[in-house]
């Protein structure tokens, strides 16, 4: 296409500011939870159809737009594309149509008048579908009351911004420098589009308030009021977490009251691992409000808001007469501009009051806080995933095993530990652990039969008590059906983890008739499922020798290293063509003065766990590399290899370790090779590719088995 017999040209590099312009300049009018947005684009794009070559009209948009999303909305990645993409789209679409309509007229006739409104009506309904349809994708539902209103609005806008820029075109046609003009219109009608959106989401407040305050005037149930509070503040300021907090003293556990979702709230304890997530909002109760917006410049308010996910945030106290009874709280502004100020701290202080009032007239704020002081929970419960803690595992162990007296059936205790759970832990932080723990703990409750119990006993363990079974088989079921749930990947954010476990069985009367005798078996099995790398062990007498072998052997295993009792093997390397010697792997051994040749197998699994594995690897690779040195000195240019654990690889200081003996003995990079299973790559991929990077630079052959 080009561009149009028309008494003035604009160049495409005008445009290009006007568009960023529209991207900043954006007026958002709110309702509740949702949000729909609008700009003056409508006025570059329809100077754009009429003086500018269509292609140049095109990247004019584009270019704009992007410098408008990414300098001024900080956006990126998939939001980016997106935005980008659907501009892109109402372009090329708005500037056919135009022309389409247009054919052979002028853009400052009737004709002309048309084709701009076709255009944009076009991209209009094309902007409304792509925001819904993503909303859909997301929700799994399309909502076609959502389709209307972001159809309306844009079509309201569209028609006035339109409607102005076909008076720009047809002034400018007659006098260029009547865009001066033109611009004041423009802000003028932007100026008011803000002023008319502000006023009408005055009003809305106001009706959200007074609605407010005849429900909660009503009611006399407290959960019913802290509900109303909670879910209006929410939806009011645009929040995605709306709590009350209750503390019994200013130290003590606090419990977040929330909405349930079905007109009721819900109770869940703030985890007393997090003590200083309650930093932020400590203030306000001291009665003081809080209000956090984001990109807060202090940084232990940004750590302190992060602890528990949040991006911004307001507090507001909740009083009775003169005393603090609890924390209103509102996180997380769903709008990706704007963020919490003084007017939405007003508003929040305002509906938390009406609450306070309400609370303190129906005498039921004692209630929850007197549910916020029991302790039972506490101290039978597990805090993070609200499990049975050991205590109370004990005592139901005990209770069936009671019942089952005098009958034929047995009990069953089994404990369970994950795999290489301190490397998550280490590699992905703890909050990625919690958030294994909670999962795991979840899906063992989906899966313990009737009668049983589940319970977290610290760490990464887990005990199970499966009661009224008749034989040892229906155990092993159990376990077996532990071990296929912690199988399925686990998915967190863009994080995927595969998990193994290892199960320790202990039954009654066979291996014991109290709660402590069959716990302290069955841990016994799962330690010796560990050593022998097996997924399920039942218990055996033998086992608690081997369980006793493996303690004493940690302390002769560090004495074995200090005095240098580890020998190290050469297994030669044959080239299959020639038959000729072309390295040789060392292979370390250990004669243990009592038990003789102990498997390498057993004794890197203690160094693993025991924060051996370091000095260990550093023995070898000293006497290995040296040994290689040597050669070469003789005229024997023979490589070698060395075996890499799983710790070994998670070893952010592996390469420089390796390149400081290299250093020392003089042998070429290029004469050693590292030697890695592929299974403790895929443990932590992302961590160790940055290991193996930085020997594969040093020049450092590495092989994967």
């Amino acid at each position: 296409m080009r561009p149009l017999e028309v008494r003035t040209e604009l160049s495409w590099l005008v445009l290009v500011p006007l568009f960023a312009a529209a991207e900043v300049f954006v007026v958002h009018l709110k309702i509740r939870r949702d949000a729909h947005s609008f700009s003056l684009s409508e006025i570059p794009l329809v100077l754009g159809m009429a003086f500018t070559d269509p292609v140049l009209f095109v990247a004019a948009r584009m270019l704009g737009a992007a410098v408008g999303l990414v300098l001024h909305r900080r956006q990126t990645g998939i939001k980016l594309a997106f935005n980008l993409s659907a501009f892109l789209l109402e372009a090329c679409l708005a500037v056919v149509l135009y022309r389409l309509v247009l054919g052979s007229g002028s853009p400052d006739e009737p004709r002309g008048w048309i084709a701009a409104l076709v255009a944009l009506m076009a991209t209009n309904l094309v902007s409304a579908v792509a925001i819904t349809g993503v909303i859909a994708l997301a929700s799994g539902r399309f909502d076609r009351a959502l389709f209307g209103q972001a159809l309306a609005a844009g079509a309201i806008a569209m028609a006035g911004n339109t409607t102005l820029a076909l008076v720009s075109v047809i002034a400018l046609g007659e006098h260029p420098w009547s865009v001066v003009l033109l611009l004041v219109v423009a802000a003028i009608l932007f100026t008011s589009y803000r002023a008319y959106t502000g006023l009408s989401q005055g009003y809305a407040r106001l009706e959200i308030l007074y609605r407010f305050t005849r429900a909660v005037g009503r009611s006399v149930d407290a959960g019913a009021v802290t509900e109303a509070m909670l879910t209006e503040a929410r939806d009011l300021l645009r929040a995605e977490v709306a709590e009350l907090r209750l503390s019994g003293d200013p130290s003590g556990p606090v419990v977040r009251v929330l909405p349930d979702g079905e007109g009721g709230v819900a109770q869940l304890p703030l985890p007393a691992n997090r003590p200083t997530s309650r930093a932020w909002w400590a203030p306000a109760l001291d009665g003081a409000a809080v209000l956090l917006p984001r990109g807060a410049r202090d940084e232990d308010v940004r750590q302190a808001l992060a602890v528990e996910g949040f991006k911004d945030a307001m507090a507001v106290p909740v009083r009775r007469e003169d005393e603090v009874l609890g924390v209103a709280v509102v996180a997380n502004r769903l709008d990706e501009v704007s963020t919490f100020d003084k007017e939405d701290l007003k508003l929040f202080e305002t509906l938390t009051n009406h609450a306070s009032v309400a609370l303190e007239n129906g005498r039921l704020v004692d209630a929850l806080r007197q549910e916020a002081a029991e302790r039972q929970h506490q101290a039978y419960h597990d805090a993070l995933t609200s499990l049975p803690n050991r205590r109370l595992f004990s005592i139901r162990v005990d209770l069936a095993l009671a019942k089952a007296a005098g009958t034929r059936l047995g009990v069953a205790v089994l404990f369970m530990d994950l795999n290489r759970f301190k490397e998550i832990n280490d590699t992905l932080g703890h909050d990625t652990g919690d958030a294994l723990l909670r999962e795991v703990g979840g899906r063992f409750e989906a899966i313990v039969p009737p009668g049983g119990t589940i319970a977290r006993l610290g760490g990464d363990e887990f005990a199970v008590l499966v009661p009224g079974l008749a034989d040892e088989d229906e155990a092993r079921t159990v376990a077996e059906d532990i071990l296929r749930a912690v199988a399925v990947p686990f998915s967190f954010a863009d994080i995927t983890l595969d998990v193994d476990a290892c199960i320790g069985v202990a039954l009654s009367p066979r291996h014991g008739e109290d709660a402590s005798v069959l716990m302290q078996r069955a841990d016994v099995a799962m330690y010796t499922a560990k050593a022998r790398h097996t997924d399920v062990e039942v218990y055996e007498p033998a086992q608690d020798q081997h369980s006793a072998r493996r303690l004493a052997m940690v302390a002769e295993l560090r004495v074995a290293l200090e005095e240098e009792r580890l020998e190290i093997r050469y297994q030669p390397k044959v080239e299959l063509a020639t038959g000729r010697v072309i390295g040789a792997e060392a292979l370390l051994r250990w004669r243990h003065p009592d038990h003789g040749w102990v498997p390498p197998e057993e004794f890197v699994a203690v160094a693993e766990h025991t924060g051996l594995i370091r000095p260990l690897t550093s023995y070898v690779l000293e006497r290995a590399v040296g040994r290689a040195a040597g050669w070469r000195a003789a005229g024997l240019e023979l490589g070698v290899a060395v075996n890499l654990s799983v710790r070994s690889l998670l070893d952010p200081n592996l390469s420089a370790d390796v390149s400081a003996v290299l250093d020392r003995h003089g042998l070429p990079a290029e004469d050693l090779t590292l030697e890695i299973t592929e299974s403790s790559i895929m443990g932590d991929v992302a961590r160790s590719l940055g290991v193996l990077d930085h020997l594969h630079a040093m020049g450092v052959r590495l092989a994967i088995d």
